[in-house]
């Protein structure tokens, strides 16, 4: 389906809403550190270039090919793979969450192992970046 900008942005506020609205409050279902897991693969790729594209001289507003689904294409996999893979980590990590939640495991550790989870990310998309920079 394409959203174009609009939809995804509409699509991307009720999802964050839904979150939000979740955890927060005294009738709360969850800790907000849960909510992170359920939107990691969105959350780490605009938070990273939100920081990334400054260091580069750019606005981290503008449009760009640096987005996660664009580099996993640039590397080789076609449209579908891209497509299942990054569905299948999404399902992987709100499962994680998910598990995380019902387990009634530690907020502290939940949140550690997301921000180690960020690092890899962070550490991969900086090796596609410099491959991508001695292509070019």
């Amino acid at each position: 389906v394409y959203l174009g900008d609009a939809g995804s942005t509409m699509l991307g506020f009720i999802l964050a809403y839904i979150l939000i609205s979740s955890s927060q409050g005294e009738t709360a279902t969850f800790a907000p550190v849960f909510a992170l897991w359920f939107l990691a693969i969105p959350l780490m790729d605009a938070v990273y270039l939100v920081f990334a594209r400054p260091l580069r001289n750019i606005s981290p507003f503008t449009p760009g090919v640096d987005h996660l689904h664009h580099n996993l294409m640039q590397r080789g996999l076609d449209v579908k793979t891209t497509v299942l893979l990054l569905y299948a980590a999404g399902l992987t990590f709100g499962t994680i969450g998910l598990i995380g939640y019902v387990m009634g495991t530690e907020e502290g550790f939940m949140f550690l192992s997301f921000l180690t989870l960020f690092g890899f990310y962070v550490h991969v998309s900086r090796v596609i970046a410099r491959d991508r920079k001695q292509l070019s």
